[in-house]
């Protein structure tokens, strides 16, 4: 490691400078794509992942995985070959962002820290590979593809969080350990993988136990 470590990695690469830069090249593909500028970008995507507490980049993985699979954008669309390769090249680049925030997160140096960095600038080379020679703004041009779609599946994977909160209202006493309650919603109650489903319990816990006198 550095000799910088103590003082914060000033003038040296860390994983959250890592994660810095990272995001940053992301908000420059987000601007070429005509979504908006790199300001936007950060306050409505990068923002939103850093003031989430319970944010793993597993989620936006799986979230990539479906995008692959969908036969239409929301059942109002078919998925045309231009649409699906520009839905994908977005969700790539929400994996990015997430690993690229978690970096930042991380402690300095830390194994786990620079674990998310180098996953961060592994899915920002595939992202750059998949646009390099066309973009994203030829594929958004020929296609029905919108960013619509993407709030529309933010909204509900925002519903099936709360459903997870209302859930441990009610039952979570009956569960000795965070680990047994997610296993017993994870895919069952929602869609949604073990470890996000315990991520938000996690979350429940925390929330419940700020608000205890």
């Amino acid at each position: 490691m550095n000799s910088e470590k103590d003082d914060g990695g000033v003038g040296a690469d860390t994983n959250r400078l890592v994660g810095v830069a990272v995001i940053f090249d992301f908000a420059s593909i987000w601007e070429r794509w005509g979504f908006g500028n790199e300001d936007d970008f950060l306050r409505n995507v990068a923002k939103d992942m850093w003031d989430d507490e319970s944010l793993d980049a597993q989620f936006f993985i799986e979230e990539l995985k479906q995008v692959e699979l969908m036969t239409d954008w929301f059942g109002e669309e078919p998925f045309v070959p231009g649409g699906r390769a520009a839905a994908m090249q977005f969700a790539t680049l929400l994996v990015g962002c997430a690993f690229a925030t978690q970096a930042m997160k991380a402690d300095i140096d830390s194994r786990i820290g620079w674990y998310y960095a180098c996953e961060a600038k592994h899915w920002l080379g595939i992202l750059q590979g998949t646009i390099s020679g066309r973009g994203l703004q030829q594929e958004v041009a020929s296609t029905t593809f919108s960013a619509r779609g993407l709030d529309k599946r933010h909204a509900e994977n925002r519903q099936m969080k709360a459903t997870v909160l209302a859930w441990c209202d009610q039952n979570m006493a009956n569960y000795k350990s965070l680990d047994k309650a997610a296993e017993a919603i994870a895919g069952k109650q929602v869609p949604m993988s073990f470890r996000t489903v315990r991520a938000w319990i996690s979350e429940w816990k925390k929330m419940r136990s700020t608000a205890s006198p």
